[in-house]
């Protein structure tokens, strides 16, 4: 080949590598908003950015900040929550019946949801880690009470251990069966 056809598909290949790598001053940029929305206690926000964030090229590094933030975050929020309440609470009758547990909002059912179907589609992609991950923040972070939650949680986990053991078996790994 001349050496002007080889200039070429290197310079296409530079081209396409420039376009194509992931920005990772626009990812630290909004790690550091979701970081914001967190300590601010807009925890649904901040996880709305986590789970945009996890579908980008954010590397697993970036990505553990992110949570250990997050976490942090929830838990400052949360004592500033049971500051914000009396220091004596009036005193009433004991009820027979036990107080039901706050209502998570609306936006909490959203970005549960929004967990659940990103999590059934990277089970369909035979992704299991990232569904196991989505569904470990939906039951930690947005409701623990979400049975849909925890189920797909293990269904992931489950699957996740089968095929490592059929690949290290050194046999193949085919929808969802080990063959």
């Amino acid at each position: 080949m001349r050496l002007r056809y080889w200039l070429l598909a290197l310079g296409l290949l530079w081209v396409i590598w420039i376009t194509q790598r992931p920005n990772t001053k626009k990812i630290e940029e909004r790690i550091d908003y979701a970081i914001s929305l967190a300590k601010s206690c807009r925890s649904a926000q901040a996880q709305g950015e986590l789970i945009a964030l996890n579908d980008r090229r954010a590397t697993p590094a970036q990505m553990q900040r992110l949570r250990t933030a997050l976490s942090d975050a929830d838990a400052a929020c949360e004592r500033k929550r049971t500051r914000a309440k009396p220091a004596r609470p009036p005193v009433r009758a004991p009820s027979p019946l036990p107080l039901p547990m706050p209502s998570p909002s609306p936006s909490q059912f959203q970005s549960a949801r929004n967990l659940i179907a990103d999590a059934r589609r990277a089970l369909e992609l035979g992704n299991y880690k990232a569904a196991s991950s989505k569904m470990e923040v939906c039951a930690a972070m947005v409701d623990p009470d979400n049975s849909e939650c925890r189920a797909l949680k293990a269904r992931a986990d489950r699957l996740l251990g089968e095929m490592q053991r059929c690949v290290a078996a050194g046999r193949d790994w085919i929808s969802e069966r080990c063959q």
